[in-house]
């Protein structure tokens, strides 16, 4: 039970931490900056040292995306094991039994479902304008 119990508090700080952290909308930028940097390179108007340019610097913007991604994703996955280093530290449940009942199939998919459930209907209820 208390396994369960916290292995649930690290699905909800990361469900919490990644709908907090902007990766959907910096995955959705650096998208954007890609497809800005393919149309340059099918522009008829531009020249081939243009077209080397526009790209080029795309191509640092996307670093940087990359960074940002990176970094945030990490964050988020530090965030939900949090629960998990709290509860070994405090001897309430180990660490590796905790990771073990996370990693089980009925779990995972358990959590995929709630998760996309809560997703939907919250998409339904607060759309984005």
């Amino acid at each position: 039970m208390t396994v369960a119990l916290v292995g649930t508090a690290s699905i909800a700080a990361f469900v919490l931490a990644f709908a907090r952290s902007g990766l959907i909308v910096l995955c959705g930028r650096a998208l954007d900056e890609a497809k800005a940097a393919g149309a340059a390179m099918r522009d008829t108007g531009l020249d081939d040292i243009e077209k080397e340019r526009t790209v080029q610097q795309a191509s640092l913007r996307l670093f940087g995306f990359f960074g940002g991604i990176l970094l945030r994703a990490l964050a988020v996955l530090a965030i939900s094991f949090v629960p998990i280093l709290l509860a070994d530290l405090l001897s309430v449940a180990a660490i590796r039994t905790v990771t073990a009942w996370l990693a089980q199939l009925d779990v995972v998919l358990t959590a995929t479902v709630v998760i996309t459930a809560g997703y939907l209907m919250a998409s339904k209820l607060w759309p984005r304008t």
